[in-house]
């Protein structure tokens, strides 16, 4: 499988908002696997999609919800790590303090 700049890869449902957003893929880096598998945790922990689509009705509406900031309500039980790590900004995402 080739790889082309614009192409998805992966699932909507786990993928980071910038990387719907950049299509030049400028600000692509490690932060949108941190989103993502943040993204996984929450699925794990909660069983259910962030933005899931018995919600939302569409996956159209679904990316709606994500790229317009519509930060869902998380689960109080969450760990605020996970919660930090589905900001939609990338920039708010740091992983620096938790990594070695």
């Amino acid at each position: 499988m080739e790889l082309v700049r614009g192409s998805q890869v992966g699932s909507l449902n786990y993928m980071a908002p910038e990387r719907i957003l950049d299509e030049e893929a400028t600000h692509l880096n490690c932060l949108a696997d941190v989103y993502s598998i943040s993204a996984c945790a929450y699925f794990a922990a909660t069983g259910e999609d962030i933005y899931p689509s018995h919600r939302y009705g569409s996956t159209y509406e679904q990316l709606k919800a994500a790229l317009e900031a519509k930060t869902p309500q998380f689960p109080e039980t969450l760990s605020p790590v996970i919660i930090e790590f589905l900001s939609l900004g990338y920039a708010s995402r740091t992983v620096t303090e938790y990594v070695g």
